[in-house]
């Protein structure tokens, strides 16, 4: 995480942050782009790998709360 963070810190983010919550996709979709390329490798395939990826990258956004896959009550949402 902290390898991540150095990494991602040295850009500023303030534009991606801002295209989020504009729902500018072309900006986060290049923004995003330019991050995998230079952070990830070819074996890093797994959904859960991305998943990992866009909260590490959106965590450190000092005004948002992210949170994952909340679980409520006694189970998954959405799993009946």
């Amino acid at each position: 995480m902290s390898w991540f963070r150095n990494k991602a810190e040295k850009d500023d983010l303030t534009e991606l942050y801002g295209a989020f919550e504009k729902g500018d996709a072309e900006t986060v979709a290049s923004y995003l782009d330019r991050q995998l390329i230079a952070t990830v490798s070819y074996y890093d395939a797994y959904e859960s790998f991305y998943h990992g990826f866009l909260l590490a990258l959106l965590n450190t956004c000092a005004g948002w709360q992210v949170s994952s896959n909340v679980e409520t009550g006694t189970g998954r949402a959405g799993m009946g």
